[in-house]
């Protein structure tokens, strides 16, 4: 009895281990079929200074990419994800661009989830904790 009990286990066992690994791995893309998964996008407005320097970086609007609307979500943000967001902006190196004198006011968009609220989404075709 023991024995069939052991080779039982040590079937299943894989069994359940890549279960568990693929439904972790799931892509961005793959949990927004799932309409309960919630993902939004969040604009930010910014400008960028002569020394190329972004400034002024904010919430300008949270949208729901799966209505296809512009119209604005009552979404909050943590300060951690508008943090790592400015971050990745500033990687970009946008140019200074000025009109009149003043800097011009820009546009860009990350993808959020409340299930990852310190995490900016940036690849679709990788899982949730895998972002880079």
């Amino acid at each position: 009895m023991l024995i069939n009990i052991a080779a039982q286990i040590r079937l299943i066992f894989p069994l359940l281990v890549a279960l568990m690994c693929t439904s972790s791995a799931q892509t961005v893309r793959e949990r927004h079929k799932d309409p309960e998964f919630k993902l939004y996008s969040v604009i930010f407005s910014f400008t960028v200074d002569a020394d190329s320097k972004l400034q002024a970086f904010k919430v300008f609007r949270v949208i729901v990419p799966r209505n296809h609307s512009t119209d604005a979500v009552d979404v909050q943000v943590s300060q951690a994800y508008i943090d790592a967001a400015k971050k990745k902006a500033e990687a970009k190196h946008y140019r200074s661009k000025i009109k009149d004198g003043r800097p011009v006011e820009r546009f860009t968009n990350f993808l959020y989830t409340p299930e990852a609220p310190e995490t900016v989404i940036t690849d679709l075709d990788g899982p949730l904790d895998k972002q880079p």
